[in-house]
């Protein structure tokens, strides 16, 4: 799986037709999604590399119209764009653990949404952070932040999301000593 993005991103790299521009806005995508669905405008941005890539930078920001753009598009994802999307909504988890955690608590309306935190708070991560003292890193500064939330309609989902988090360290840790 953790190879599967870096092909996805390899086969599409080339394209260069772009039906959402590379300076789209949140209002901009929604209005597509409404205009033609979220499955097309996933298909659309997904074709264009550079594209894909500026829409998955701002996810990962953690701004919330933003995490909403990845929940309105998460119902038109597959395997590939979901995989992608999940790692985006992991790094914004880093860097807005509140947002995100609203994100993940509010479902998508799929039968196994996207955003839950057994592929959210995995080690899907992996991908972006090689397993090393980085990705140690990461999962601590994330499970630092995430038991700051105090929220009692949050306490459920961060209590699962660190939980991963911490199952996620341990297999970092396997990890790095198979690598040694």
């Amino acid at each position: 799986m953790r190879h599967h993005a870096s092909i996805v991103l390899a086969l599409f790299s080339h394209l260069t037709l772009a039906a959402v521009p590379v300076d789209m806005q949140p209002q901009d995508i929604h209005a597509a999604i409404q205009k033609r669905g979220a499955k097309a405008v996933v298909n659309e941005i997904y074709e264009n590399h550079e594209n894909w890539s500026v829409l998955l930078n701002a996810v990962s920001s953690g701004n919330p119209e933003w995490l909403k753009v990845a929940k309105a598009l998460s119902v038109g994802t597959d395997a590939g764009s979901a995989n992608m999307l999940q790692i985006a909504v992991t790094r914004a988890l880093g860097n807005a653990p509140r947002e995100t955690l609203k994100l993940m608590s509010e479902g998508t309306g799929n039968t196994v949404p996207v955003f839950w935190p057994v592929f959210v708070c995995s080690s899907n991560f992996l991908i972006d952070y090689p397993a090393d003292k980085s990705a140690l890193e990461f999962i601590d500064n994330t499970i630092e932040k995430l038991n700051k939330i105090k929220e009692p309609g949050l306490i459920k989902i961060r209590d699962e999301c660190v939980k991963a988090l911490h199952n996620a360290r341990l297999d970092t840790l396997r990890i790095m000593r198979e690598q040694k």
